[in-house]
Formats: C-alpha cells, sequence, structure tokens
C-alpha cells in the first residue's frame, strides 16, 4: 500500500507544501498579477464624473440635410 495520501488538518495552510513541492508562487506575490490587480482597482475607483467624456464646441449632424447654414 503507498502512503500518497497524508492527512492534514482543515486549518493548514497547504501553500507552505506546495511551495516546497512544486515551487509554487502564490499570484498575490507575482508582479504580473499585482499589475492587473492595480489596474482593476483603478478602473474600480473611477467615477462618473472621469469616464463622460469632455464636451467640445464641435457642432456634429449626422445627416447633410439638417445641417444649419
Amino acid at each position: 500500500m503507498t502512503n500518497d495520501f497524508i492527512y492534514t488538518p482543515s486549518t493548514t495552510d497547504i501553500t507552505i507544501r506546495w511551495r516546497k513541492l512544486y515551487n509554487y508562487i502564490p499570484a498575490s506575490e507575482q508582479a504580473q498579477y499585482q499589475k492587473k490587480w492595480k489596474e482593476f482597482r483603478a478602473l474600480a475607483e473611477k467615477t462618473f464624473d472621469d469616464v463622460i467624456p469632455k464636451q467640445t464646441n464641435i457642432d456634429v449632424y449626422p445627416f447633410k440635410w439638417k445641417k444649419a447654414k
């Protein structure tokens, strides 16, 4: 009988074992994921005023026959 199963209590931090056995690096310690989450939080912090584009003085007429002369 092989001893592949190792009992661990439910409160055990399995990342300690994963680091040792599989050279595991959590996403919270990887620069690419830190950058991604930083960009996501910046987007989430935007308000309605940040999203609305500034008004310009350009008159846009979708139909040529309605254009004022």
